[in-house]
């Protein structure tokens, strides 16, 4: 005989016949738990004499004990509960049933397997009267998922675990129909109020002593699985509208290039007063255009960025006058930097791309005046995405009306806007993610309605200085390699304007019979173009001349970076639309050092 208490399990007494028979003394008995009478692995038949209520007064059941030597043996047990005071005890008798036929014992052994099959099921599993709706049995998997005991489970019904009852009564329908279900999802309130969702399977039975019907269920929690393919499915539609824009914007930019350059020609003469302030109204028409191109090139992780080592306190301290112009000024901006924070690897135009979208999108969210919050920090532990490299923290926090979870779990999609359509293009904060992502960072939000939003960027720490460089003069060969002829003819006319000579062709098997007779200092190839494109190029170009400085040129492109594939200096990327002057001043400073005449 033990007594032990109901909640600890510890056995406060044992009689003589249990101190000769296991072989522990007394003082040891107290030492233990009734759990330490099972061999390892055998406690979950024990665990079912837990569950006594007051409508169960006793148990009976069957185990395997085993002694303190470790010699197992089957006992039968039955198990009282009662009161000592406010103590809740419970008087365990355990009769050695080793002398029971063989055929007891493989009754008893196949038992406890099959408890324990049920106890140590990785899935939920009950049995439910559909007369009394009260729950037989649970195992523990099936309470921890929902965070009920057993007791409570049969006090609240079946009907207070579906979220919406009308779930409830499909799946009993279903059930009385055709005896069994299969892979019926539903979602589950918990005893905390939380949300889980879970996959139930079950079949009917009748227990022939009391006539009552029973549901033998199965429950299985996937939440998780769900959240997984939700997130995965998003990421495929992200990743098929990127491609979608990166295609329409290489085609638009290549429409816009041309505009641009033929108002630039038409503008050099002299004109009429009306039709000079007609051709600058299309070139702002263009230039906003071509902005639309690169927020949508930035969210496809398509555009190509120009990374230079930068001081990112510096970066925020160089914006904050475009940042006060942004935001009005009714709302305040508090700048708290963190000196220590060491050298970033960004484009420099980019990141403040991105502090003017994140202030932008604050200033909305603060109609009657606030504070923006700008912070900088060198966290010790935070990494960027793998674990591997160490990452400065850019903070940007308001004290706005915030955002609720849908909308919070939208903020990152193209064309989403909480704005007014008329006036939002929905593009600001898919082109802050995309520029972060393909930056090698990640961007993080929090927000609730009325508590502000604040979003936390991690950038990656740099390895490397910059290297600085100087300007030169013109007057060298140029080879110009652009499949559109119209843009093809001004990007020649304004090089030869700025005093280089140009020989043009139109794909890069022209480029290179061409460069073949003759020497050139610098090259200016479209990537995308027939026969062979701008990067295959390059790489024949410069078996020929390792040290040739090459200008690439293309509305988008097929490679997340293009300059990764050509780690050298003399190496540029231009984002079409661009003007003639950026394209020559990007020339004449890859020809710096270089003299007239002489190769590069």
């Amino acid at each position: 005989m033990f007594l032990f208490e109901a909640d600890s399990l510890r056995i406060c007494g044992a009689n003589d016949a249990a101190l000769e028979t296991y072989g522990y003394t007394y003082r040891e008995f107290r030492s233990m738990t009734v759990r330490h009478l099972c061999p390892r692995g055998q406690m979950s038949t024990l665990a079912s004499a837990l569950h006594l209520d007051a409508e169960t007064p006793a148990l009976a059941l069957c185990c395997t004990h085993a002694t303190k030597a470790g010699k197992p043996f089957v006992v039968e047990l039955r198990v009282v509960r009662f009161h000592r005071g406010h103590r809740k005890l419970l008087l365990m008798f355990a009769v050695d049933a080793t002398a029971w036929s063989e055929a007891r014992l493989k009754l008893v052994r196949s038992e406890e397997v099959h408890r324990s099959l049920v106890d140590e099921c990785p899935f939920g599993i009950y049995r439910l009267d559909l007369t009394t709706s009260r729950f037989e049995h649970a195992n523990p998997v099936l309470l921890n998922v929902i965070g009920y005991t057993l007791e409570e489970l049969s006090s609240v019904g079946i009907l207070s675990l579906y979220v919406e009852a009308r779930d409830r009564n499909r799946y009993l329908a279903e059930l009385l129909s055709a005896g069994k279900v299969r892979d019926f999802e539903t979602r589950f309130r918990k005893k905390d109020g939380g949300i889980v969702r879970v996959s139930l399977s079950g079949y009917l039975c009748t227990d022939h002593e009391t006539g009552h019907q029973h549901v033998q269920g199965y429950v299985l929690d996937i939440t998780r699985q769900r959240e997984l393919e939700e997130e995965l499915s998003h990421s495929y539609r992200m990743e098929a509208v990127g491609r979608l824009a990166g295609g329409v914007a290489h085609d638009f930019n290549n429409i816009t290039q041309s505009i641009s350059l033929s108002c630039e020609l038409a503008l050099s003469n002299q004109l009429p007063q009306a039709i000079e302030s007609k051709l600058l109204d299309v070139m702002q028409q263009t230039a906003r255009a071509a902005e639309i191109t690169r927020q949508l090139l930035a969210f496809s992780r398509r555009q190509v960025l120009r990374p230079r080592v930068i001081n990112l306190n510096d970066c925020v301290r160089k914006a904050l006058p475009m940042l006060t112009r942004a935001v009005g000024v009714g709302i305040a901006i508090e700048l708290k930097l963190d000196e220590t924070v060491d050298h970033i690897s960004v484009d420099p135009e980019q990141l403040a791309l991105v502090l003017m979208h994140l202030a932008d999108n604050a200033r909305n969210a603060m109609p009657q005046g606030g504070k923006l919050r700008i912070e900088t920090a060198a966290p010790p532990v935070a990494s960027i995405a793998d674990g591997s490299q160490p990452c400065a923290l850019l903070t940007i926090s308001d004290t706005g009306i915030g955002m609720n979870e849908i909308t919070l779990g939208h903020i990152f999609e193209p064309f989403f806007s909480t704005k007014n359509t008329t006036v939002a293009s929905g593009l600001g904060l898919s082109t802050v993610h995309g520029i972060i992502a393909q930056s090698k960072g990640r961007i993080e939000c929090q927000s609730s309605p009325g508590k502000g939003t604040t979003f936390r960027i991690y950038l990656p720490i740099a390895a490397d200085q910059p290297v600085s460089r100087t300007a030169s003069n013109n007057g060298f060969r140029i080879l110009l390699a652009e499949d559109d002829p119209v843009v093809n003819k001004h990007l020649a006319h304004s090089l030869r304007k700025a005093g280089f000579s140009v020989d043009s062709v139109c794909n890069g098997e022209e480029a290179l019979l061409a460069f073949g007779p003759h020497s050139y200092h610098v090259a200016v190839t479209d990537i995308l173009m027939p026969k062979l494109g701008g990067l295959d190029l390059t790489r024949r170009l410069r078996q020929l001349v390792p040290s040739l400085p090459v200008v690439l040129i293309s509305g988008s492109n097929a490679e997340e970076n293009v300059l990764q594939q050509f780690p050298n200096d003399r190496t540029v990327y231009l984002q079409k639309p661009f003007s003639s002057s950026q394209l020559v001043a990007t020339v004449r400073d890859l020809l710096s050092g270089i003299k007239a005449g002489q190769q590069a």
